[in-house]
C-alpha cells in the first residue's frame, strides 16, 4: 500500500483508494472499520491481517487513562473534577487510580 500516492496494490493491480467504497468491504464489521478509521486502515487490515480475529477490549483505554490522570492531576480537587469530566469517569475512580499510582 502506498499512502503517499493514495493507491493500494492488490495482486498486480494498482487501485486508487478513492475508488474503494464501503460497499467493497466484505462484511458489516469491515464497513464499520472503513467508516470509523478510513479506507486506508480498512484495506490495510484486509491485506495484512487476513484470517486473524481482532478483539477490541472494552476497557482498552485504561492504561492511557492512567497516564492522563497522572499527567494532569495537580494535587487539587478541581483537577480531579476536570479530569473526571473530560474522561467521562467518576471522581471516585480518579481518586482510586491516583492512590494506585503512589
Amino acid at each position: 500500500m502506498n499512502n503517499n500516492q493514495e493507491t493500494v496494490q492488490i495482486l498486480n493491480y494498482e487501485i486508487p483508494l478513492n475508488e474503494i467504497t464501503p460497499d467493497d468491504m466484505p462484511n458489516e464489521v469491515m464497513r464499520e472499520v472503513y467508516d470509523f478509521c478510513g479506507v486506508y486502515v480498512a484495506v490495510s487490515l484486509l491485506l495484512h491481517m487476513r484470517g486473524n480475529q481482532i478483539l477490541v477490549p472494552t476497557k482498552g483505554l485504561k492504561l492511557l487513562e492512567k497516564k492522563i490522570i497522572n499527567k494532569f492531576y495537580d494535587g487539587t480537587a478541581s483537577s480531579i473534577r476536570n479530569i473526571a469530566r473530560n474522561l467521562n469517569l467518576s471522581e471516585v475512580y480518579i481518586r482510586h487510580i491516583l492512590k494506585s499510582l503512589k
